[in-house]
């Protein structure tokens, strides 16, 4: 049974949430402010036995210079860095771009204004909802720019990925749309803008303790503390706030059936997640290394022209059943969504349910962008600098690259030592009746070979023609007739004497070397340079890291032993005991005991007399003053 749903599908924005919904929202409160506090006490520590290590060299008493605690600052002050910075993302909510975006005006996406607005209507939402497009194949309802740490409304955005809009249908993109606008009915999504910061810190921090540790072994000695801290918020995470997260999406489930029907939103579910599942090898095999220097002009069309061709409705149904098999996607923080096959199995009750897996894109909700708008948004694949062609002569073009160095490589093997592959060596093997034995290692050197009958000798014509185009060039020509001519030569051998009189007509140099004579490398990149320290390899950027974090230690325990020898030399002397009394005294030389107190002086200088003394100078014998004599008669 599921707790906090709505109770009214024409308002569910009325619905109160359950008391252990609210609990958790408050202990989710409590544990983002006791982060903070947790961070606060902890920096101000550090920075109290800062300050304590550079007092205690300046203590008069001490006899040995303290030159460990600067080890101690140099170690830890980078670990107080990154804790401090990554509580500043989260506090200030400096949250990096993941992925680029587009706000577009509601007259470039008028079909997807329409079914928001109307969605929101039957929500009783009244709240200006901002449509968000990006290159993911993500869906998501989040409140922007919310103050007092997320407990203030901010502005409301729907970001919805330009894969799925191409992909699915236009009941599907509804069910989504309606499953996202249901987070904000039910208020979900104010309280996922209080957990986010925390997961955010969260997250940053992890990510820099890890680099840490792996860059600077003297600094991975002080990370015990910062670990402990930030493991015991992860742990509170997973415990508190992704159960409530769980919760929020099986209540918004619940919303959306009610408006497009249990079984639609089911389709909808698990054709989303094979999109977002699909998307990232569809850039990695078709765009990351597909044609250099040619892109395709709207790759969303393309995935969503992929999806729906035939020959992958078997690979479709395999991935199907391993995303309702396979466990939760979980991260570090645990995760947020229900398992996808308990999703469908509550919004059916329990019942066997049957979905198509194939797609059958519309393009309804397509944006009326022009494609180099849309292309963009997939950074790191050079559509600023490649040169875009339409679908269908993109995929040509990349099929030619991967079939003519393979075809050149096959041929190798076959020729004489020392000589170059060419187009004549081609079809001088084919006159020589070894078709099929060229076939055959041609298919081997393809990443996804067909073994269907007669298929070694239908990969080997397209490759054949693909060789023949390339030394085409521009010249035109009739395609049907040259496909035919090919075809003919590969399955005849008396064939290849008037596909060659054909290409001479056409201009075509047969003894033509390729450019890079079939040693173009598969993959198309090249290793990035690793250095190896101990036994792990790091690349180039690591590398960097670990350089630039040694030399922040090193200049931090340098600055703070010059400091604190500055410190050291300019301390106070002991206080000097009190003079001790005129005289020299003097103990008896067989004498055992030893003095008490400070030393006794080697001499005794003369005392300086005050010059007011110096004038007064007394009788040497005084005489009573009652004696007196006659100064000429001595008396008898």
């Amino acid at each position: 049974m599921i707790t906090g749903t709505a109770t009214s599908t024409a308002n569910p924005a009325g619905a109160s949430l359950s008391v252990g919904t609210r609990i958790r929202l408050a202990f989710a409160a409590v544990l983002l402010l006791g982060f903070y506090v947790s961070v606060a006490v902890s920096l101000l520590l550090w920075a109290a036995l800062v300050v304590l290590c550079f007092d205690i060299t300046t203590f008069a008493s001490a006899t040995v210079f303290p030159g460990i605690v600067f080890l101690f600052i140099a170690g830890t002050t980078p670990l107080a860095y990154v804790v401090a910075k990554a509580t500043h993302h989260s506090l200030f909510f400096v949250e990096e771009e993941t992925a680029p975006s587009t706000d577009p005006g509601d007259h470039q996406v008028p079909a997807l204004r329409g079914l928001l607005d109307e969605v929101a209507g039957q929500l009783g939402i009244t709240e200006p909802v901002t449509i968000r497009l990006t290159g993911e194949a993500t869906a998501q309802m989040t409140d922007e720019d919310a103050g007092y740490l997320g407990l203030s409304s901010g502005y409301s955005v729907l970001s919805v990925g330009l894969p799925l809009l191409a992909a699915l249908l236009r009941d599907q993109v509804r069910a989504v749309v309606t499953h996202e606008m249901a987070h904000m009915a039910l208020r979900h999504h104010r309280a996922r803008a209080c957990t986010v910061r925390l997961e955010t810190s969260l997250a940053a921090a992890s990510h820099s303790l890890d680099e840490l540790t792996h860059a600077n072994r003297f600094v991975a000695m002080y990370t015990g503390y910062p670990r402990l801290l930030i493991g015991t918020h992860r742990w509170l995470f997973r415990l508190v706030v992704q159960p409530l997260r769980r919760r929020q999406e099986l209540e918004a489930d619940a919303v959306a059936a009610r408006l497009c029907g249990a079984a639609a939103l089911a389709d909808a579910l698990i054709k989303a997640a094979l999109a977002e599942s699909l998307w990232p090898d569809f850039q990695k095999l078709f765009l990351k290394k597909g044609l250099e220097g040619f892109l395709p002009v709207d790759p969303f069309r393309g995935f969503a022209h992929t999806l729906s061709d035939p020959s992958v409705r078997s690979a479709l149904r395999s991935l199907r059943t391993a995303l309702l098999s396979a466990p939760a996607a979980t991260t570090d923080l645990g995760y947020s969504h229900p398992h996808l096959a308990d999703r469908c199995e509550r919004l059916t009750g329990g019942r066997r349910f049957s979905i198509k897996v194939s797609f059958q894109p519309d393009d309804t909700f397509l944006p009326s962008l022009l494609p180099q708008e849309t292309a963009w948004l997939l950074p790191g694949l050079g559509y600023g600098t490649a040169t875009v062609l339409p679908w269908d002569e993109w995929t040509s073009r990349r099929n030619d690259a991967q079939l003519v160095p393979a075809l050149l490589s096959a041929a190798r093997v076959h020729i004489e030592p020392g000589r170059t592959a060419t187009l004549h060596e081609v079809l001088r093997i084919l006159d020589a009746g070894q078709r099929m034995v060229l076939a055959r290692d041609l298919e081997k050197r393809l990443p996804t070979p067909d073994h269907e009958a007669g298929a070694p000798l239908d990969v080997l014509a397209k490759a054949l023609l693909a060789l023949v185009r390339s030394r085409l060039g521009d010249r035109p020509a009739p395609r049907s007739l040259l496909e035919q001519l090919v075809r003919n030569a590969v399955l005849d051998t008396d064939q290849v004497s008037r596909l060659s009189l054909h290409l001479a007509a056409l201009g075509i140099d047969e003894h033509a070397p390729d450019d890079e004579d079939g040693h173009t490398d598969t993959d198309g990149a090249s290793e990035p340079q690793t250095h190896r320290i101990g036994r792990r390899q790091l690349s180039e950027e690591q590398q960097e890291r670990v350089t630039t974090i040694g030399g922040i230690t090193i200049a931090l325990l340098i600055g703070g032993l010059a400091i604190g020898g500055l410190l050291w030399v300019g301390r106070g002397e002991p206080a000097s005991p009190e003079p001790p009394n005129p005289g020299l005294q003097r103990l008896p030389t067989n004498s055992p005991a030893v003095p008490i107190g400070p030393p006794l002086p080697l001499f005794t200088p003369k005392p300086v007399v005050p010059e007011w003394l110096k004038t007064f100078q007394p009788p040497l014998a005084p005489q009573p003053s009652f004696a007196r004599q006659s100064p000429g008669r001595p008396r008898h």
